[in-house]
């Protein structure tokens, strides 16, 4: 080809691919004035947006933040960690709550003289220093799986650091993670050499990526250098993960503190108190059951909208199953149900069950006294059990807390052997 045939094709092919781009631009700028024609010409006003793209807006302005922030003190947790005289950080990713709770527990389980845990919400926090970690520190990783194998909300900045390719997450791009100034020899290609972790993962074996979060959480550290102590546990809720969780910590605990130089306990103490309740002479106490004191700005999947039920029917009264239409009132909460989206069932216990616990606590005579139930550890990552500061032990029986489920018999061992007199009983 000459010169002159290479150029008119270089030129055709640059007005060709001009061409498309202008193509698609038009295509794009077209669908999204016809997706939100109600805001940009008609009277509609942001606060009407369908709860899914609110949630969609909401992810997008958070992994803005996530590529955009700078080095904050308040966010990073090995400081957080060392400043509060800990050397174990345990992180949950947690959707509805388990994960959240299995971590508190397994703080509780672990705590010692010599091993020293902090209970963190990895949202809060910056992943970029977790190369920071020390040889003699650990971060121990709960986290559940969500949707179709997707990671929780609150690990989503996380795990798009770690696995920047959710189809290939093997392929991904190198996470920049801080480089201490306690590692003089700091591998950039192995970030995390020197860098130990455990990790448990919680999910249902009826879907298709089961454990999907934790596996590939626990693969990447180990790629970039990180080591394991312990097996992965994989607690499955279509079985027992109670159970899955048990049998976990009696095989890993262990070596936690074989790893952090901890004697083995050769008996059972009593566990330590993580709560404490304080009576008040409060003048504002929260007893129906609020969300939170103040109300949010925008009602979303971590500010619920607390929704009156307006309507619930039978519809299926003969059948041995019950099958119930419900509606509910969304007036004031800017929000409207769309196909897809959930709603979720904040129960309240039965005046017959909360009386029943009053009688037996001893606490009938002063069931309405204003209390507050705070956390013993001052650098613990939630510092209130409740959503509301005061309320009052009626209320917490009645509307945050389950009185009525089984006490599973990790608990029960926990609570009553430190007090057993012989090995019979």
């Amino acid at each position: 080809m000459s010169a002159s045939s290479a150029v008119a094709a270089a030129e055709a092919a640059a007005k060709v691919e001009w061409g498309d781009m202008v193509v698609i631009s038009s295509v794009v700028i077209g669908a999204a004035t016809f997706l939100f024609r109600k805001y940009l010409f008609g009277g509609k006003q942001a606060a009407e947006l369908t709860i899914a793209q609110k949630t969609a807006i909401t992810q997008a302005q958070k992994l803005t933040a996530d590529t955009s922030h700078e080095y904050s003190v308040d966010r990073d947790f090995v400081l957080k960690m060392r400043k509060a005289g800990k050397n174990v950080v345990i992180l949950y990713g947690s959707q509805t709550g388990t994960a959240e709770d299995f971590a508190t527990r397994l703080a509780k389980d672990i705590q010692s003289a010599a091993v020293r845990p902090l209970v963190l919400d990895p949202e809060l926090y910056d992943w970029q220093g977790l190369a920071s970690l020390g040889e003699d520190e650990l971060a121990i990783f709960v986290l559940a799986t969500a949707g179709e194998g997707e990671p929780t909300d609150n690990m989503e900045a996380w795990f798009n650091a770690l696995a920047s390719d959710r189809e290939s997450p093997e392929e991904s791009e190198m996470p920049e993670f801080r480089e201490p100034e306690s590692k003089p020899e700091f591998d950039s290609e192995m970030p995390l050499l020197g860098v130990s972790f455990a990790m448990f993962g919680l999910g249902n074996n009826t879907y298709e990526h089961f454990n999907h979060h934790a596996r590939v959480v626990d693969g990447r550290l180990q790629a970039l250098g990180a080591a394991r102590v312990g097996e992965r546990g994989e607690g499955d809720d279509d079985a027992d993960i109670e159970e899955d969780f048990a049998r976990w910590k009696e095989a890993t605990l262990p070596l936690v503190r074989q790893f952090l130089g901890a004697p083995t306990p050769t008996e059972d103490v009593a566990p330590q108190a993580t709560w404490m309740v304080i009576e008040l002479e409060a003048k504002v106490v929260w007893d129906s059951g609020q969300f939170s004191e103040t109300p949010a700005p925008v009602f979303d999947s971590r500010h619920p909208f607390s929704a009156p039920v307006v309507v619930a029917r039978e519809l299926t009264p003969q059948a041995d199953r019950h099958l119930v239409h419900i509606e509910v009132d969304l007036a004031g909460s800017g929000l409207h149900y769309e196909a897809g989206d959930h709603i979720g069932v904040y129960p309240t216990n039965a005046d017959e069950e909360v009386d029943l616990l009053l009688a037996a606590l001893r606490l009938r005579y002063k069931a309405d006294t204003p209390i507050s139930v705070t956390a013993t550890d001052p650098f613990a990552a939630q510092q209130s059990l409740f959503p509301v500061e005061t309320t009052t032990y009626r209320a917490a029986f009645r509307h945050y807390l389950d009185i009525t489920t089984p006490v599973p018999r990790a608990q029960i061992k926990a609570l009553m052997l430190p007090h057993a007199r012989s090995d019979a009983a």
